[in-house]
């Protein structure tokens, strides 16, 4: 007997254990999908894309399997519409209902396409694009990716508004970005024969949010004369620049300039060059003074300005529309522009020097050169797009460089404006450093040096207070290293 009464004893207290931890799953207001796609002639459809939305635009998509089956786990609790497709079918659709703690089970069947309807399965978006003070956000940048890494790119007009015309259908991640605010994601699906309407706002405030300010001083020789009608030129990090020349007395102003971090930089051919940094500060006045001769280094040895133009392409030769084309010198982030219909760009009024550029579209990566700018001379280049290079993980033995396995590196979304998210994966427990360098090679920041756990983790990176730019995640445990290129724009 009391064998007995152990063993009931066992029993209850592992079903009350049991029921512990299901309560959890019990208080959650979720359910489940599944089913399977069929043709009409009953035969199971293998790589039917699937996808389940709701009028909050959530959705869920997943493929079907070699059985023709599909199933989704923890489905918010609600009206779905569940919709079925494949390429040459007739799509199917219907209304689901998901109750808590259940399994919603649903057989969808396609038709055979009728061969004269010609079907592409493409629907539209459009939408609109507010500032977080509703007003039309014009000329914002609007990017959709779907999960094949299917990415297209518009510009929004003057009232915010954009569209997108023969769409595959489909789950997308959409992003706008302006200059001068925080970009938006969101998620949505497009659906074969429909118009999918989506309404954007825009987070953070202009460039000028902090107000203005004004910059003055002088320009000196390096024995002290001022210098007369040279160039100077006050380089912000979102392409606000702004060029005057010196007086008589070699003083110079900025007025009404935007509160934030500058270059300020001038130059003369016989004198060298004076590269400072200086912050306009709302509704003050701030004096500096540049000593011809005594730059630090910066953008180089000669700052009347050049010019550069040039086209960015594929790997097989095509023109690659609206690239984003960032030029870096020394001092800092100081240009950028798109690419145009051919694939050309642009910039004038560049200061002479040796600069950096790299050029990115989401789906090619990115390419890189350096470049020198010469003064009144026109600098050419071409830059080539191939593939994911730019942002593929590159892993390495810091010892001896040789590629090796190493935890997971991952930054999303790259680009990014002005936070990114970074995932690892430690396959062990051990100290880690997870540190960001510029394009040089300099670092600048410590995300994390502590002793980690093995298996997921993630952290934010915060661009906020860096210059637009690519810049270098570098991942270091033990006795091997990890880096990853993001791109920060502006």
């Amino acid at each position: 007997m009391p064998a007995n009464k152990e063993k009931k004893m066992k029993t209850g207290l592992m079903l009350l254990f049991a029921l512990l931890l299901a309560l959890p799953a019990l208080a959650q207001d979720i359910g489940s999908v599944s089913g399977t796609v069929i043709t009409e002639e009953g035969l199971s459809v293998e790589g039917a894309d699937v996808i389940i939305r709701n009028d909050d635009r959530q959705s869920f998509n997943t493929q079907t399997n070699r059985e023709g089956a599909f199933a989704f786990e923890d489905v918010p609790i609600g009206v779905w519409t569940i919709r079925a497709s494949m390429e040459n079918m007739e799509p199917a659709e219907e209304p689901i209902e998901v109750a808590a703690n259940e399994n919603t089970s649903i057989d969808l069947v396609l038709g055979d396409g009728g061969g004269g309807g010609g079907d592409e399965r493409v629907g539209s978006v459009t939408g609109i694009i507010f500032t977080n003070q509703r007003e039309p956000a014009a000329n914002a940048f609007v990017i959709m990716l779907n999960d094949r890494r299917e990415n297209l790119q518009t510009m929004a007009n003057g009232r915010g508004e954009f569209s997108f015309e023969m769409i595959p259908e489909g789950a997308y991640f959409i992003q706008a970005l302006k200059d001068g605010y925080g970009s938006i994601e969101d998620n949505l699906v497009v659906v074969n024969n429909e118009e999918t309407v989506i309404e954007l706002v825009l987070d953070g405030g202009p460039v000028n949010e902090n107000g203005f300010g004004s910059v003055v001083g002088h320009v000196f020789s390096e024995n002290g004369r001022p210098m007369i009608d040279v160039e100077v030129i006050l380089a912000g990090e979102r392409h606000n620049n702004h060029q005057v020349r010196t007086d008589e007395q070699g003083g110079f102003a900025f007025e009404r300039v935007p509160a934030n971090m500058y270059n300020i930089m001038s130059a003369h051919v016989n004198e060298g060059p004076a590269i400072e940094n200086v912050q306009a500060i709302a509704d003050e006045e701030v004096e500096i003074n540049l000593v011809l001769g005594m730059g630090r280094g910066g953008a180089g040895e000669d700052l009347n300005p050049g010019f550069i133009m040039g086209s960015v392409c594929d790997d097989v030769g095509e023109p690659v529309v609206n690239a984003e084309v960032l030029l870096a010198g020394g001092g800092g982030f100081l240009f950028r522009a798109k690419t145009d219909i051919q694939g050309c760009f642009s910039i004038d009024q560049v200061p002479g020097g040796a600069y950096h550029v790299t050029a990115v579209r989401y789906e090619f990566g990115l390419a890189e050169e350096d470049v020198r700018i010469i003064s009144r001379e026109r600098t050419e280049v071409t830059l080539v797009l191939g593939g994911d290079s730019g942002y593929n993980n590159v892993i390495e033995n810091p010892e001896n460089n040789i590629p090796i396995n190493s935890a997971l590196l991952s930054s999303y979304p790259n680009p990014f404006n002005p936070v990114a998210t970074v995932g690892y994966d430690l396959a062990e427990a051990g100290l880690i450093e997870l540190s960001v360098f510029n394009s040089a090679g300099k670092q600048i920041q410590t995300l994390v040096k502590s002793f980690q756990t093995a298996g997921a983790h993630q952290i934010s990176f915060n661009g906020q207070s860096l210059p637009a730019g690519t810049y270098i995640l570098r991942l270091e445990t033990a006795g091997q290293a990890q880096m990853q290129k993001v791109l920060l724009l502006k």
